[in-house]
């Protein structure tokens, strides 16, 4: 970067007092810093300090106690000359020169408190040290009246006290301006200053040996002789003495000296722009002091130097300070034939001038420059800037894109109309899904919908259905922060069915390769972009959606549509199709061109196309800048810079205060450290900190390799290319105070490389969310931070909050608690799936989030959190319960401990296991994603969660008319809600005898069963308990007849052991019924069933005159099977 000065080591250290040590210190410091010694090595810099402090530091560094590599470190060589130079301090001492330090006559309350506050340093005051610092300046200062208005404040601080002297003195400067005196400041800053051409004066040159030299002429004694006319304290004439001078009491508000007027006060003025003219007329331009912002600087070769002038159009000559001239660069001086005047036409000490070469790029001119004593810093006159063609003259000023307006003004009026329609093609296993009614809206909102829905029909987007149709969606209202409303439609159920076009978008690395030579862009935007093209009639009735206004559907292509971004990117490809120096990708469309000849030419074919396709443009087009993002890069003529808001996560990630911290930003290193063969190395002073032995210290080695390591990582050598071709994952994470997220994609070589790190600081309403509802603003954040890279596109978002699956995925839109819902209806223009991530294999979102860049202001996050709050406060608002009551509710649900310790978990994130949360709420646990704080009320959802002390109060309120237990649990689940408030309610309702008389008992009719066709076709099993004992029963449906066996055991193996002897009595049934108890539902029960399947156990008949061959003969292979004793007969009696 150009350096304005260049510079100069401070003078070398005074041995002769030590006390001065720190102050020459610091300077030197700094000296290191700017100069870049600092980054030199250590032996270097000790060498430096010795030789700038001058012939005695060698003599006394030998006498230091140190080793020999200690005199090699620079730390170490500065600690042992401070310690030498410094000493002891005198405390003594030290309080007498702070007790005895007042504002002396001229110094200003600024230099007066830094030195009161440097005396104090060495006082060991304690406690008390403000307090005497405070004391000190407002005994000390000279303005009499403003020390006892300090001193009558009771409630007197230290801050309340500098700010008072401060503002007391900048008041006191300003009058002078206020009141329209025609009085100089003490320092002046002459913009422009013309001068008279002095031919009858003879105007000569001398010089004086030891002084600068001076210009001698008629008009300096001329105006002697009339300064001799007046008092030299009050400027009036004749001169009088002092005693009756009316300026003998007053101070002056140039110098704060008593005595005299400001206008003959003979401080020195200090100039920074002078002006030569040839007029006869003297002219004195513009005074500006030392508070105005930055001046034009350009930097210029004056015969082959570099100097720095400020460019100023006033001037009518080039001058430079007397203090740059030398006769060795600049060459030798001559008398100059002109006097500049100064102030109040005060001549001003020119030197002389000398012939210069003034050089800028490849422009090269000829001056004259002025040399002139006092000036600040060189001034570049008119001539030089003409000549130079520095600055253009400008006669009309139009505003940016007001030509291209007012040239196509059809293509920035109205919403547009695209020719051809947009069919929606459904799969061929699409399910219709439709509502039968509308959702609930709002009363006040009502209107507003009705106006909106009147609004959105007259622009021709929607239109009223009267004929039946398969699929209706249900509609969302959303308030806007500057009153209106957004009417949103839940097309979720649609868009799984939808057939998406699979338009491919180019890779971003192909789209800024056609960049070559670009200079001038332009950024379009259209208004509404969806709207603006219609929808095919076929596909109307698919869109419909019900309101309490009636039926309507889509006649444009809506928002919320999968496929509505790939349609949008392929006509408008298709419009600026042939076109040169245009590219567009999504909704971005950027026309560009080498100079503004050719970006004019190429816009405006860019607009004929757009006028004829029937596309209309919005206000937020940025015409013909210089620099402009595009894909997530910073564009200019200079070449495609990354976007730096995208790689500031990174930068600014603060050093760690401790080993976690270090831990924690190694995770994110190590996750992308394959992608840098030079991170092992550049880490290595950060993994010797976690190490069990190390010993925690931040010096300057950590300090250094912390931010090499930040450099590589957010270099662009690290972040891979975007392409929307990539399979593509969204990280997101949040902490208790900020968010983080890194969008990344699959290369094709398999691995996973990061594209881009973001993250932010959570606002102070943020903060107060509950964690869940700060896990879906990660996710919502990090999506529409990176919608440039996303839209239109199918991605997976990863999360290590589990809940969110179901709450971001396919739960229903009108079941999600209020802010959730926000962020839902958010991510609804987004084709996503959601994953959820263990949080040990999320690291880097997790650094980004607990290291946060710092507040984020932006206009999207603002309208996020305001429609946020509304929505909330809306919600809120429709809770039927009065003011009054609702601030019961919260005031007992601070009071109770479950409450409490709900509140405590929705804000800090419930445990990761059920096991770890308290017995008492365990019955929460089901319902945790619900559960959120608004407004400082505890909810699950829209209801109000009641406290337990208030259950039976509400129980008796929700019972009140005895109105039935449908009613009441219907009013229940409109308003409050606590766990197994619908059992109470039944219970409730049951006991109470006004119910019981009233209310109309329906008897349940018996089903009956059909009669077997023979005895033991069908039997039924149960087991029962009888005076202690437990018995199987079995009983035929044809006959009735009972069979009861004793269990001894109540398991499955006496249970089988028991239906065996009563089966091998009298057979297997076909069919047999059981009440699935555990004896009957069990692994051994279905094994015996198998058993009973098996070919010796099937029935069949039997001839009579056998039954005892057939037993004796069975017995051998069903032991083989392990039948036991009971299967032979049973398959003989079967």
């Amino acid at each position: 970067m150009d350096q304005i000065f260049s510079l100069t080591p401070p003078g070398g250290f005074n041995f002769d007092e030590p006390g001065s040590w720190p102050q020459w210190l610091r300077r030197f410091d700094r000296f290191r810093v700017a100069s870049g010694l600092a980054d030199k090595d250590s032996v270097y810099q000790v060498n430096s300090l010795l030789y700038i402090m001058g012939e005695k530091s060698d003599d006394i560094l030998n006498t230091l106690p140190l080793r020999e590599d200690a005199k090699k470190s620079y730390e170490d060589v500065k600690k042992a000359l401070s310690e030498h130079f410094i000493g002891r301090h005198n405390v003594i001492y030290e309080r007498a020169k702070f007790n005895s330090r007042f504002q002396q006559p001229g110094e200003s309350a600024e230099s007066f408190i830094t030195e009161v506050y440097r005396l104090a340093e060495h006082c060991k005051y304690g406690d008390l040290h403000e307090e005497m610092i405070r004391d000190r300046i407002v005994v000390g200062i000279r303005d009499a009246k403003l020390s006892e208005k300090l001193q009558l404040d009771p409630n007197l601080t230290l801050a309340k006290t500098v700010t008072q002297v401060r503002q007391n003195e900048e008041v006191k400067r300003q009058q002078p301006i206020i009141r329209r005196e025609k009085s100089d400041m003490k320092d002046v800053h002459v913009d422009a200053v013309t001068t008279k051409r002095m031919s009858p004066a003879k105007v000569t040159l001398q010089k004086a040996e030891g002084t600068n030299q001076r210009i001698h002429s008629t008009f300096n004694a001329a105006q002697r002789t009339k300064q001799m006319e007046i008092c030299k304290r009050c400027g009036k004439s004749p001169p009088h003495p002092w005693k009756i001078c009316p300026a003998r009491d007053s101070e002056c508000r140039k110098c704060r000296k008593k005595g005299h007027f400001a206008a003959v006060c003979r401080s020195s003025q200090r100039l920074e722009a002078i002006v030569d003219s040839s007029y006869e007329s003297a002219f004195l331009g513009v005074i500006q002091s030392q508070n105005q912002e930055r001046m034009w600087q350009q930097k210029l070769m004056v015969n082959n130097e570099p100097i720095t002038f400020k460019i100023d159009t006033g001037a009518a000559v080039t001058a430079i300070p007397a203090s740059m001239y030398t006769a060795e660069k600049q060459g030798k001086l001559t008398e100059s034939k002109k006097i500049i005047l100064g102030p109040n036409n005060t001549p001003l000490n020119v030197v002389g001038t000398f012939k210069a070469c003034l050089k800028k790029d490849n422009k090269r001119i000829q001056q004259d420059v002025y040399v002139v004593t006092d000036l600040v810093m060189p001034l570049l006159g008119l001539p030089a800037i003409q000549k130079l063609q520095l600055l253009q003259q400008v006669a009309v000023v139009h505003e940016p894109g007001e030509q291209y307006k007012a040239r196509f003004p059809k293509v920035f009026s109205g919403l547009g109309k695209l020719e051809g329609s947009y069919k929606i093609r459904l799969t061929e296993a699409a399910v219709p899904y439709a509502l039968s009614a509308p959702r609930r809206v709002p009363l006040p909102l009502v209107e507003k919908v009705r106006l909106e829905l009147r609004r959105m029909e007259e622009m021709g987007v929607i239109r009223q259905i009267k004929e039946p149709t398969a699929w209706c969606a249900g509609i969302v209202v959303v308030p806007k922060p500057n009153g209106s409303l957004r009417i949103c439609v839940d097309l979720t159920r649609l868009n799984e069915n939808v057939c998406r076009e699979r338009h491919i978008l180019p890779a971003v690395d192909e789209t800024l390769a056609q960049l070559e030579g670009a200079a001038i862009f332009s950024k379009l935007d259209a208004t509404s972009g969806f709207w603006q093209i219609p929808l095919h009639k076929d596909s109307e009735p698919l869109t419909t959606f019900i309101t309490p206004f009636g039926r309507y559907c889509f006649r444009r292509l809506p928002f919320g549509i999968s496929s509505a971004p790939e349609h949008f990117q392929l006509r408008m490809s298709q419009i600026i199709a042939g076109t040169t120096g245009v590219l567009c990708h999504a909704d971005d469309i950027l026309v560009f061109g080498k100079d503004v000849k050719e970006h004019d030419d190429r816009l405006c074919e860019v607009l004929k196309k757009f006028e004829k396709a029937g596309m209309t443009l919005n206000d937020k087009c940025v015409f013909a800048v210089k620099r402009v993002k595009f894909l997530g890069h910073t564009i200019s003529a200079q070449g495609i810079e990354a976007d730096q808001d995208k790689i500031q996560a990174i930068l600014n990630m603060p050093e760690p205060q401790n080993v976690e911290g270090v831990r924690r930003f190694m995770g994110m290193v190590n996750y992308v450290g394959k992608f840098s063969p030079h991170l092992p190395t550049l880490t290595k002073p950060l993994r010797d900190l976690l190490r069990n032995d190390s010993i925690w210290a931040w010096d300057a080695q950590q300090k250094e390799a912390f931010a090499k390591v930040k450099e590589e990582l957010s270099s662009p050598a690290i972040l891979a290319q975007y392409s929307p071709s990539s399979e593509t994952v969204v990280s997101a994470d949040a902490s208790s105070y900020g968010l983080g997220g890194v969008l990344m994609q699959k290369q094709k070589q398999g691995e996973w490389r990061p594209v881009v790190y973001i993250s932010r600081s959570l606002t102070t309403t943020e903060t107060r969310y509950a964690q869940i509802e700060k896990e879906a603003l990660a996710v919502t954040w990090a999506c529409e931070r990176l919608v440039a890279y996303l839209l239109g596109l199918e991605f997976t978002v990863h999360t290590d909050h589990k809940p969110l699956i179901s709450l971001l995925g396919k739960r229903a839109i009108d079941d999600l608690p209020p802010r959730i819902l926000r962020f839902r209806l958010r991510l609804l223009r987004f084709k996503y799936n959601i994953m959820h991530v263990p949080g040990k294999q999320l690291v880097t979102a997790d650094a980004l989030s607990r290291a946060p860049s710092g507040p984020e202001s932006s206009t999207e996050n603002e309208t996020l959190e305001e429609e946020c709050r509304i929505f909330v406060d809306l919600i809120v608002q429709q809770i039927p319960a009065t003011s009054a009551k609702l601030k019961r509710i919260q005031e007992m649900q601070s009071v109770d401990v479950t409450c409490r310790q709900l509140k405590q978990y929705t804000q800090k994130g419930w445990p990761e296991h059920q096991k770890a949360v308290s017995e008492h709420l365990m019955p929460y646990w089901p319902h945790r994603v619900d559960i959120h704080v608004a407004n400082g009320l505890l909810l699950k959802g829209e209801r109000i969660l009641i406290p337990k002390p208030m259950e039976k109060e509400i129980l008796d309120r929700l019972h009140h008319g005895h109105q039935g237990t449908t009613k009441c649990i219907a009013r229940a689940q409109q308003s409050v809600w606590w766990p197994g408030v619908i059992r109470d309610i039944r219970e409730l309702v049951e006991r109470c005898d006004i119910c019981c008389l009233h209310s109309q008992q329906k008897t349940e009719q018996l089903m009956p069963t059909t009669l077997p066709g023979r005895p033991w076709q069908r039997v039924a099993a149960d087991i029962f308990q009888w005076e202690g004992g437990h018995y199987l029963v079995v009983v035929d449906y044809f006959s009735r007849y009972i069979e009861v066996a004793n269990l001894p055991k109540l398991v499955t193996a006496t249970t089988v052991e028991r239906l065996k002897v009563i089966f091998a009595r009298f057979g297997i049934p076909e069919t047999l019924l059981t009440d699935n108890g555990p004896q009957f539902a069990s692994c051994e029960f279905a094994e015996f069933f198998v058993f009973l399947s098996s070919p010796f156990c099937l029935p069949g008949p039997v001839p009579r005159f056998r039954p005892v061959r057939c037993l004796l003969t069975g017995a051998p292979s069903v032991r083989a099977f392990g039948g036991g004793g009971y299967v032979t007969p049973r398959s003989v009696r079967s």
